[in-house]
């Protein structure tokens, strides 16, 4: 009897430990991505016209003439593989090291175990030998907090909303065994930048890099924190993805550095803001759409003096 009791006792606190396991970002035995999507390069390669950006319209706020010297299909821009780049540290900036860092799609092989067929995002970055530089793998533009009709075209694809306390960031990456750090670099609304360690990438084949947040503490976390902000507009709710930024030391004599990366994945705490049911504010005062306007511009003025 007491053999039996203590049969489903350990079976009990398995499966309770089990799913705690499988309730975070570490990966179960069956396969599921809980947490909120932030960018899958796997959707980008399917189909990235929902990332599109047409930025014509704003051509003539930002640089008189331009739309006579800038052609209209250089201003439509989205966040295809193809249009991401590596941006070298100043240091590193020589014509050898930059010509040869790069991204491309890169498709999984079919008898992968993960990811098979996919295209996901392959990044090479030459480096000096014996020399401590960095380099920021990034978007072609700067993710706008409001877009779209809804203003909500680049949420799940580069954008997240109604953020309250980061607990933890997972990328899914593919390294060749390269003594690298990886960072993913995040942006607030109010300009803040925040950056998040992923550790090494001296390890060869999947895994799912994981940062925590080291202060957060389950169901106090979500809590202590007074959500004292007014309901509209609300001024630094969202965050963008900024860039993944990969270091070396300026011991390593290794100059190629190659990974791979599927997805960006995050959970965290929601700000919890009563609903302005009565008066819809956005539809008087357009706070949004005008800062999502503005936005467009300052990039569309990039993009145009960049070309």
């Amino acid at each position: 009897m007491k053999r039996k009791f203590k049969s489903i006792l350990f079976f009990l606190l398995s499966t309770v430990l089990f799913a705690q396991e499988t309730d975070g970002l570490t990966e179960g035995p069956k396969r599921s991505e809980p947490g909120e999507l932030v960018l899958d390069f796997a959707e980008l390669a399917r189909d990235p016209s929902s990332t599109r950006l047409d930025l014509t319209n704003y051509v003539d706020y930002v640089y008189s003439g331009a739309s006579g010297i800038v052609k209209p299909e250089d201003m439509v821009v989205d966040l295809g593989i193809n249009n991401w780049s590596v941006l070298l540290t100043p240091s590193a900036r020589l014509q050898a090291y930059v010509k040869n860092s790069v991204v491309a799609p890169a498709v999984v092989k079919s008898e992968s175990k993960r990811y098979a067929g996919d295209t996901i995002l392959g990044v090479r970055v030459l480096f000096p030998s014996y020399s401590q530089s960095s380099a920021m793998i990034m978007p072609p533009f700067k993710i706008p907090f409001y877009s779209g009709e809804s203003g909500n075209q680049f949420l799940g694809k580069g954008l997240i909303d109604n953020i309250k306390t980061m607990k933890e960031i997972k990328v899914s990456v593919y390294s060749l065994g390269y003594e690298i750090d990886l960072e993913v670099l995040f942006e607030d609304m109010n300009g803040m930048e925040y950056a998040y360690s992923m550790g090494t990438l001296k390890f060869k084949g999947w895994a799912d890099l994981i940062w925590s947040n080291p202060n957060y503490i389950p169901n106090i976390s979500s809590r202590i924190i007074k959500d004292d902000v007014p309901n509209y507009p609300l001024a630094s709710s969202k965050m963008r993805f900024k860039a993944f930024r990969v270091s070396k030391s300026h011991s390593s004599k290794e100059q190629n550095f190659i990974f791979y990366v599927k997805d960006l994945r995050v959970l965290y705490d929601k700000l919890s803001v009563s609903i302005d049911s009565d008066i819809d504010s956005e539809s008087v005062f357009k706070v949004y759409e005008t800062s999502g306007t503005e936005s467009l511009r300052k990039l569309k003025a990039h993009e145009t003096f960049k070309r």
